[in-house]
């Protein structure tokens, strides 16, 4: 099984919305992650256009008034990644994404993205012994079980992924 440790990008994103950062639509918010930590070996820059982004959140509650499944759906936002070393970057527009979180009885959560989802995480393969950071686009259907904050397994994913770390190396 491989274990990953997700920081969601698009997570952090909505976080900034959320908290009330004020932006315009021509506005960037921009989060530096050092060496290691989205991508291996250089320092990665996440420059999000947090105010152009249309996402709906619906909350679903079950009898009883306790939440069983978050809904978020619309465009994301026009993220633009810089390799902090060599200047490269690595733009995404805005695009159409659903997520749709089941939060289970047992504390743990079933993630299913659909549309463009963009994610950096540490991956931790039992095969090898080292933890590799990255930071991917997918563009399909990503399913990602999680617990404690932290993504345990992805059963299943169909589309085309892209590895936003090669492409800045």
């Amino acid at each position: 099984m491989v274990r990953y440790k997700s920081k969601s990008v698009l997570r952090i994103a909505t976080a900034f919305a959320c908290l009330g950062v004020t932006a315009s639509a021509s506005a960037q918010v921009a989060i530096d992650f050092q060496a290691g930590d989205a991508c291996a070996g250089f320092p990665l820059r996440v420059e999000l256009y947090t105010m152009a982004g249309h996402l709906m959140d619906r909350v679903f509650i079950d009898k009883n008034g306790n939440p069983v499944r978050i809904l978020q759906a619309g465009q994301n936002f026009p993220v633009k990644f810089t390799n902090l070393t060599t200047g490269s970057t690595y733009s995404v527009k805005a695009e159409g994404t659903v997520l749709s979180v089941t939060l289970n009885p047992d504390g743990s959560e079933t993630h299913v993205m659909t549309g463009h989802t963009l994610i950096s995480w540490t991956v931790t393969d039992p095969q090898d012994a080292s933890p590799a950071p990255g930071t991917f686009r997918y563009v399909g259907r990503l399913v990602m079980n999680v617990a404690n904050g932290n993504v345990l397994t992805v059963p299943k994913f169909t589309g085309r992924k892209t590895d936003i770390c090669a492409a800045l190396s």
